[in-house]
């Protein structure tokens, strides 16, 4: 069972899988863009090892005989930061501070962000988990290939959906806000 995090449940997204959490893993890497994970478990022994990473957010795995439990979660940064928040000491860290750490503004950019990376990544997760998560195809010469129903045409891009075209590219795990 996975444990209580320091930003609370509100910044922990759960799924279960029938499939193995190797295959999730591999999935979320070629197909989403998401950084391998080394099982490293940042939180403690047994409250989840990292299978992939992405934009500052965690994929973690905990398997048992009932199936594999997956959670996605804030980086341990971002999971501090998000308990001075909720614990009331906000207040000791300048919107300078919020910007060098997290590229964001001040603590309102930073929840809204960080809730549209949560319900991002979380969606990118679930797609994977239930097969769904496909690149798109390139455009061939003689005109547009047929696209999956929920994929825009993004060439050899990873995945976004299209509802999240306003959010920046991250790369190279730059965590910056999206404006």
């Amino acid at each position: 069972m996975f444990g209580i995090y320091p930003a609370g449940p509100r910044w922990a997204t759960r799924f279960m899988s029938t499939i193995s959490a190797e295959k999730v893993r591999d999935c979320l890497v070629e197909v989403a863009g998401f950084a391998v994970g080394t099982l490293l478990e940042p939180f403690g022994k047994d409250r989840g090892a990292v299978i992939a990473s992405h934009q500052g957010f965690l994929v973690m795995v905990e398997t048992d005989l009932e199936g594999t439990e997956l959670i996605v979660v804030p980086d341990v940064q971002l999971q501090n930061l998000l308990w001075s928040m909720n614990s009331g000491y906000a207040s000791q860290w300048s919107d300078r501070e919020i910007k060098i750490l997290t590229g964001c503004d001040n603590w309102d950019d930073l929840l809204k962000d960080s809730s549209h990376k949560l319900k991002f990544i979380g969606s990118i997760v679930e797609q994977a988990i239930e097969g769904k998560l496909v690149k798109a195809r390139p455009i061939t010469s003689s005109g547009a290939t047929p696209q999956p129903a929920d994929i825009g045409n993004r060439g050899d891009e990873s995945w976004v959906p299209s509802e999240y075209d306003y959010m920046v590219p991250v790369i190279d795990g730059d965590m910056s806000c999206a404006h």
